[in-house]
């Protein structure tokens, strides 16, 4: 009787309990990854953003260059789809000092 038990009771018990494991890891999974996209949708908001307002003005600060470029690159590492990659380049081609108006007409 106990072997009958132990065969095939516990071999089921395993089961369920497996199902349950994959079941919840899979939840768990997709959570991660819609966060994920969440934050890369962040990411892209702010990076669009702020890139326009630092292109549009033609100059931008050292630690605004280095924040922006810390903010790509996380976008670039959650799997970024390439549009980004334009305005990223003309960002960091900014110069980071104000181009004064008597330096233009010389």
């Amino acid at each position: 009787m106990w072997d009958w038990i132990l065969e095939y009771w516990l071999q089921a018990l395993f089961g369920v309990i497996l199902t349950a494991i994959v079941a919840i890891v899979k939840t768990e999974w997709s959570k991660i990854k819609a966060i994920g996209k969440g934050t890369q949708s962040l990411l892209r908001a702010e990076l669009i953003r702020s890139g326009e307002k630092y292109i549009e003005r033609g100059w931008i600060e050292v630690y605004a260059k280095d924040a922006y470029d810390k903010c790509y690159q996380s976008y670039h590492h959650l799997g970024q789809n390439g549009t980004m990659d334009d305005m990223h380049e003309k960002v960091m081609d900014l110069p980071t000092n104000p181009i004064r108006k008597d330096e233009n007409n010389e």
